[in-house]
């Protein structure tokens, strides 16, 4: 005998406390189209079961279920259970979009907050290079310090002159 596990449909295991159930599978007929009239319970049941969902069929299905009160209420549940399942599933993607959105705001600020944490080390840099070429510029030539720095004189000119 084969074991298996039942499963909701988010894939979750469903639960019985060690309950047996037992499962009867009936494979659908063939159920030839013909006059609802004319249809056993079990051909209507069948009919039912196989095409509730097809749209070309739902006269038919309309009519079976006007003349079976537990079809009809089979209907309704499956109507019901469709709806509910829909709903839940709207549920969970509007969650799934507000996660998505908090993940992405998050690494908005988290990318701003690294670009400044950047620009607020460039700005330091900046900022000791021009005191230091500033201290040395009354004592040293620009050629000297530019040429102490590795860098052009243009460069030092430009620094000196944003300092003043």
């Amino acid at each position: 005998m084969e074991q298996s596990e039942q499963r909701n449909w988010k894939g979750q295991a469903l639960k019985y406390a060690g309950q047996l159930m037992q499962l009867i599978f009936v494979q659908l007929p063939k159920v030839p189209l013909m006059d609802v009239k004319d249809m056993s319970l079990l051909e209507k049941w069948s009919f039912f079961l196989k095409y509730f969902e097809d749209e070309g069929k739902q006269s038919i299905i309309k009519e079976v279920i006007k003349q079976e009160e537990e079809i009809a209420m089979a209907d309704k549940i499956i109507k019901y259970m469709s709806q509910e399942w829909i709903n839940q599933l709207n549920e969970e993607f509007e969650q799934l979009s507000i996660n998505d959105n908090i993940r992405m705001e998050n690494a908005r600020i988290k990318w701003a907050r690294e670009e400044a944490l950047q620009k607020g080390r460039e700005l330091g840099r900046l900022e000791e290079q021009r005191n230091m070429i500033e201290t040395l510029s009354q004592t040293m030539s620009v050629g000297q310090i530019a040429k102490a720095l590795e860098k052009s004189t243009e460069e030092i000119h430009h620094i000196l002159k944003d300092c003043q």
